[in-house]
């Protein structure tokens, strides 16, 4: 009895025909890539559009800027010093406030040169009287030399007894305002309006025994100065636009500046170029410059470091993006930069 078949028949494939191979084998392929369309179009259909933004390239003014550190100056900072001996009699200011321009600040024991003024002026008036009486004494002379009744021995020796009388009276005068002088120092007031450190010496003191004593030192808060350094290569480059130009040393003052501080965001201290060296540092090849701000509130102290901008006359280029040239630690614009610019950076 024959045994049934467990497994179902098979169409079985010559392959000594190649013609058929190749046949099925591209039926196989033409399989696989209609999968993998399905399996993409499903994945497109998921994914969500993204929009993309064009920009026309346009034609605008742009500022040109130079980026530099720089610190901040005093416009007036001047050490108070005892310039002549004596105690400290009074004290008359708060450590740290603001002063006015001829506020007595500090006063040294007067009694001493007011009365050394008093010697001088009365060392004057003797000179004075010797003086006058020797003028008499040649003219009394000269009167009995025209009569010949006095020799001309007499009339030099009155002459010049009336000449050292003269010269005695000179140095008592520039005596007396030495005196006084002295005794203008024992009144120290403040040389402008600003504000005084805290005192170095106390009231009772003896100062100035052996030179000038600091007392204390008033600083002037507004304005206020920025200084900074340009290098040789930038300085040679604005020199150059500035000839361009036909820009002068003069307009140079009318430069804007922006600077701001550590914690500031972007610049919003406004002020102007004030000063440019006339020469090069040779050991560090570099121009200082400095910039003048207006300083009301005081935020500006002395001696820290500032982000400082300059800029240049507006020039033109064309733009193609909305984003903002770089700002970085410290930045200044360069002089009158003519032509489009040619490159950027992008906020960091």
């Amino acid at each position: 009895m024959p045994i049934p078949d467990l497994v179902p028949p098979v169409a079985a494939i010559d392959v000594r025909r190649p013609s058929l191979m190749r046949g099925v084998a591209c039926l196989c392929l033409a399989g696989l890539l209609l999968a993998g369309c399905d399996r993409k179009d499903e994945a497109a259909k998921a994914m969500p559009e993204k929009s993309v933004a064009v920009f026309q390239p346009r034609q605008a003014t742009v500022t040109r800027y130079l980026y530099e550190t720089g610190t901040t100056a005093a416009v007036n900072s001047v050490d108070l010093v005892a310039r002549v001996s004596g105690t400290l009699q009074s004290i008359d200011y708060q450590d740290g406030t603001q002063v006015k321009a001829g506020q007595r600040l500090f006063l040294i024991e007067p009694e001493q040169y007011r009365a050394e003024v008093a010697q001088s002026q009365a060392t004057v008036e003797q000179a004075q009287a010797t003086f006058d009486n020797a003028q008499r004494q040649l003219d009394r002379q000269d009167q009995l030399a025209r009569s010949a009744v006095t020799s001309d021995t007499n009339v030099d020796n009155a002459r010049a007894t009336r000449d050292t009388s003269k010269a005695q009276l000179d140095a008592a005068i520039a005596a007396l305002t030495l005196a006084k002088i002295n005794l203008g120092y024992t009144t120290i007031t403040a040389p402008f309006d600003g504000y005084v450190s805290a005192h170095q010496a106390d009231v009772g003191a003896y100062v100035a025994a052996s030179g000038p004593t600091t007392l204390a030192t008033i600083v002037q808060l507004s304005p206020i100065n920025v200084t900074f350094s340009l290098s040789d290569t930038d300085m040679l480059e604005i020199r150059r636009q500035m000839r361009e130009g036909g820009v002068t040393r003069a307009d140079v003052a009318k430069v804007p500046v922006e600077i701001g501080t550590k914690i500031d965001t972007g610049y919003p201290y406004r002020g102007r170029l004030d000063y440019a060296s006339p020469e090069t540092a040779s050991d560090t090849g570099t121009l200082a410059v400095r910039a003048v701000f207006d300083n009301p509130d005081r935020v500006l102290l002395p001696g820290l470091l500032s982000a400082s901008e300059f800029r240049s006359a507006p020039s033109r280029m064309h733009c193609s993006s909305r984003r903002q040239p770089s700002e970085l630690t410290s930045r200044a614009a360069m002089f009158w930069s003519p032509g489009p610019m040619a490159w950027s950076k992008e906020r960091a």
